[in-house]
């Protein structure tokens, strides 16, 4: 897949007059701002408005390089002609593209999901030349894919989030046989699964997988979280991987996230949103609607009412994992990031399951880190139920990817957090603060007044 070079890479820039912002912004498109104008979920043409005319169909190669704001729509060329409607809020989406810029990364990508519709809200790159970084799935999956491994483990019925389990070993840059075997002189640290999801701990993760989840269970696991085949998304994406080792000790490594899988960043949010829907997540979109000359429209079609979506895990499967997630934020790997110093929220007491993951690309000199996550968080089964879920907050799914170089500024946490930080405050959630730039940016330095007017001494 390749997407031509473009004028976007401008649009990334820092400043708040960068090429992206000026053009949103020109068309009036600020903070607050609503979500995409009914209007611009077009309704099918009767039939027989274009008689034998060709249908378009998706997936669509969108040229990112003509993404342009028009009547509060971001619209896009289509190559080989035509033009799509783009489902993502238009204010999310320049929020999202700055919050990438602002982290200075190598590379990255940010992508948001409403849960109930499976509707993209922010489809962002950086940099967008070439590629689209969100349609890649080239990064390691590294400690994400701690979240398939805990939903096999679920399954298995041999533990929950409070089982315990005890190990001597294994830290975040290796995991040896030794770490691996039982030794009860070595096995004095003991944690539940829920901490082991939380602080990312790879020795429980490989230890358990190796006990309780055969080979083919992990692969009918991965094969229904769509790694090794099409999640189904509206424009090209490139698949992610799961291929373990033939070894039982390369099996463990990669259940508890050591190389072996790669995930996009469409596909890790619609994991969250698979937890997020009790089991359940529509197909994700990103087309509303595509038009060529001389043929019939494409339009994107809502489910009918009642209408079946997959069952990719059971509801109470679904939960315990979301419990698991939960703990990532309220004392894990993301507990710092969603805190300020003072140890305020900065989501106020809306309830974020997420999940961190992290891998060094050594020959490459590449800092790998992602966050997908989902918020309001439903502790229970059942819509509405569980702390911070109800109808009043729609649910919403973010993941976030982050490369780095050796020199690095901000984690794909912390980015994350900004940008649900801002679809908060978008929708005026209580206790939900937000500037018009993501927290980590650096200000732009003050300029001098060219006045020559001398200051008076004081």
């Amino acid at each position: 897949m390749q997407l031509h070079t473009t004028l976007l890479l401008a649009l990334l820039t820092l400043s708040c007059k960068s090429k992206s912002l000026d053009l949103f912004a020109k068309h009036g498109s600020g903070e607050g701002t609503a979500a995409l104008p009914a209007a611009s979920m077009h309704t099918a043409k009767a039939p027989g408005d274009l008689p034998g005319a060709p249908v378009l169909r998706a997936p669509f190669d969108v040229a990112w390089d003509t993404m342009r704001l028009e009547d509060g729509i971001v619209r896009a060329n289509v190559r080989g002609g035509g033009t799509a409607d783009l489902s993502v809020d238009p204010d999310l989406q320049k929020f999202s593209e700055r919050a990438l810029a602002a982290a200075k990364l190598k590379s990255g990508a940010a992508v948001a999901l409403d849960v109930r519709t499976g509707r993209v809200l922010a489809f962002a790159s950086f940099p967008l030349g070439a590629t689209h970084q969100a349609q890649l799935a080239g990064a390691p999956a590294a400690s994400v894919f701690k979240v398939v491994t805990g939903t096999a483990l679920i399954e298995s019925r041999k533990v929950t989030p409070a089982t315990e389990e005890c190990f001597g070993g294994g830290g975040g840059q290796k995991l040896t046989e030794r770490d691996l075997a039982v030794d009860p002189d070595r096995d004095h640290t003991c944690v539940t699964l829920a901490h082991a999801m939380g602080h990312s701990t790879n020795a429980v993760f490989a230890r358990l997988a190796a006990r309780f989840v055969p080979r083919d269970k992990l692969q009918g696991v991965s094969d229904r979280l769509h790694f090794t085949n099409e999640l189904g998304l509206d424009v090209p994406l490139q698949p992610s991987k799961y291929a373990p080792p033939a070894d039982d000790a390369g099996y463990a490594r990669t259940a508890a996230g050591f190389w072996n899988t790669t995930l996009s960043a469409p596909h890790a949010a619609w994991i969250s949103a698979v937890m997020a829907g009790q089991g359940r997540a529509p197909r994700p979109w990103l087309v509303a609607r595509a038009q060529r000359e001389g043929s019939e429209p494409y339009l994107h079609a809502e489910p009918a009412a009642g209408a079946a979506v997959e069952q990719v895990v059971s509801p109470e499967v679904a939960s315990a994992v979301t419990e698991m997630m939960r703990t990532t934020v309220t004392d894990g790997t993301a507990r710092k990031a969603f805190r300020d110093g003072a140890g305020r929220s900065f989501v106020g007491d809306v309830a974020v399951a997420g999940k961190t993951g992290t891998l060094t690309d050594h020959e490459n000199k590449v800092y790998y880190t992602w966050f997908t996550s989902f918020a309001p968080a439903a502790a229970s089964p059942g819509p509405g139920s569980g702390p911070g879920f109800g109808p009043a907050v729609e649910p919403i799914a973010i993941a976030v990817v982050a490369a780095n170089g050796p020199s690095w500024k901000v984690k794909a946490n912390v980015i994350a957090r900004e940008i649900m930080r801002h679809a908060f405050a978008q929708r005026r959630v209580p206790g939900v603060l937000s500037s018009a730039v993501p927290a980590y940016e650096t200000p732009e330095p003050k300029k001098r007044s060219k006045s020559t007017a001398t200051a008076k001494k004081h």
